[in-house]
């Protein structure tokens, strides 16, 4: 009963996601990251730019349950088969995530324009992340691949974000590639948390690095991270305003 309310939960998020952005949607993005009184146009390549990743999320969410499928199966019975199958798909969807935010900075690439990745992503929250992994890693070879290639697709999209402009407005574009790039290492921390969760499932004891009071530990960092990725602090998004007279 968990498993399918959650699944239409899901279904009914990713229906949500799908809803394309208006440009006030992308004028209000702008202005939370620090672009002062956006223009129309920059709004509306904003909310292209959100529009399209939406659209790729319920379409990578078809591939993301490969990514974490030999996980999905630690357990087919028995007790916590019901939380497991949750977190499986909670992975599943995090995956998608990552997923479509590496196929959209691969398609959008624009012109080289080398920065710092930790300009783009707090090096702390990179840090929780990476430790995050290495603890659900030591849970098994299952847990450890799923994690791999989930950790790969996430530092792919920071690279992408470092190395290339998301668009040739020098006040959209630092904006875009910091959003990507946050985006794709806080859906990394969440998909590293539920491998670890699904991993220590495993072990009657819990996680085999620090038992309960590792799990705990691990949690509080991760939503630390996450919050951290989410905010402005940390990285170096577009201060920049639009012209006195730009068309809004």
């Amino acid at each position: 009963m968990l498993t399918r309310s959650l699944e239409l939960v899901v279904l009914l998020t990713l229906v949500g996601l799908v809803v394309a952005p208006a440009r006030r949607t992308g004028e209000r993005f702008l202005v939370r990251w620090g672009v002062r009184r956006p223009s129309k146009r920059q709004a509306q390549l904003a909310a292209r730019h959100l529009r399209q990743r939406r659209l790729l999320y319920p379409i990578c969410w078809v591939f993301g349950p490969a990514i974490v499928l030999v996980v999905a199966e630690l357990r087919s019975d028995g007790p916590g088969t019901e939380s497991q199958r949750a977190l499986a798909l909670l992975a599943s969807v995090l995956a998608a995530v990552i997923l479509a935010e590496l196929v959209a900075a691969v398609r959008g690439r624009g012109t080289a324009d080398r920065r710092r990745w930790r300009e783009l992503a707090p090096w702390w929250a990179v840090a929780v992340h990476l430790a995050i992994l290495g603890m659900a890693a030591a849970q098994g070879i299952a847990v450890a691949a799923a994690g791999v290639v989930g950790a790969a697709g996430v530092y792919s999209v920071v690279l992408l974000a470092a190395q290339y402009r998301a668009d040739p407005d020098t006040a959209l574009d630092p904006v875009l590639r910091t959003r990507s790039a946050r985006v794709a290492v806080g859906a990394g921390i969440g998909l590293a948390l539920a491998l670890l969760y699904l991993g220590s499932a495993q072990h009657p004891a819990g996680t085999r690095i620090g038992g309960t009071a590792g799990l705990v530990a691990a949690t509080v960092a991760g939503l630390a991270a996450w919050l951290g990725c989410r905010s402005r602090r940390g990285g170096s998004p577009s201060r920049s305003s639009r012209p006195p007279n730009a068309d809004r």
